[in-house]
């Protein structure tokens, strides 16, 4: 199997290698949350580069975008990557992944997503066939996601990412995948303050063509 040239990794991977092997004294936890966040961003940064030379498009969900929209002065942690691809482009993605060196987790079963990590600087890339709490089917939902993206700067680089009210929606409902026991639920809390009417009125558009009105409903109980 051919393998990609590899990518520099960004600073924040050796301050993580550090912190775990206690070579950073007085580390603090917002440091290190950053440093995650930052070595998050420099796999999404090549995982997307690499894609794109084989013609793969994506969506970056979550991570930065929300630690942008609204953490502007705070830190939000963040280890992992969650990008979404056509549900015909998975098998390309994952064989491009591979190259990287990364594999899918064993025994994780989900319907919309698949965890692949690399070893040799524990990395991870939530690998999206769909989003969680849609009854239309992954193409129907590819393809109406296509007119909610915008491009979002990571760095020098920049990725495509679901727009303002389109990120509404997707925290809400994974708010409402994980209402028996809540993952960032300070996510919602200053997404109901930061949300203007319009993109609340927007958020639920896209819930009614997606076929997600019951899962939204729930996300904001």
């Amino acid at each position: 199997m051919t393998r990609l040239a590899a990518v520099p990794r960004h600073p924040g991977a050796p301050l993580l290698r550090a912190w775990h092997h206690g070579g950073v004294e007085g580390m603090s936890a917002e440091l290190f949350t950053t440093a995650k966040a930052l070595a998050a961003d420099a796999a999404t940064r090549e995982v997307v580069r690499a894609w794109r030379a084989r013609g793969i498009d994506s969506i970056l969900l979550k991570g930065p975008t929300t630690a942008e929209w609204l953490y502007p002065h705070a830190a939000r942690g963040y280890a992992d990557t969650d990008l979404l691809v056509a549900p015909d482009r998975v098998l390309p993605a994952a064989t491009v992944l591979e190259e990287l060196g990364f594999a899918p987790v064993r025994q994780h079963v989900s319907d919309h997503a698949h965890p692949w990590v690399r070893a040799s600087d524990q990395a991870a890339v939530d690998l999206h066939v769909t989003v969680w709490g849609p009854s239309r089917n992954p193409q129907w939902v590819w393809a109406e996601l296509q007119d909610w993206v915008v491009p979002f700067a990571l760095g020098r680089q920049t990725v495509r990412a679901l727009s303002l009210p389109a990120r509404a929606l997707h925290i809400t409902l994974h708010a409402a995948q994980h209402r028996d026991t809540p993952r960032q639920p300070e996510d919602l809390r200053r997404l109901l303050a930061q949300a203007s009417v319009a993109q609340w009125r927007e958020a639920e558009r896209l819930a009614d063509r997606l076929w997600a009105l019951l899962p939204m409903a729930i996300g904001l109980a």
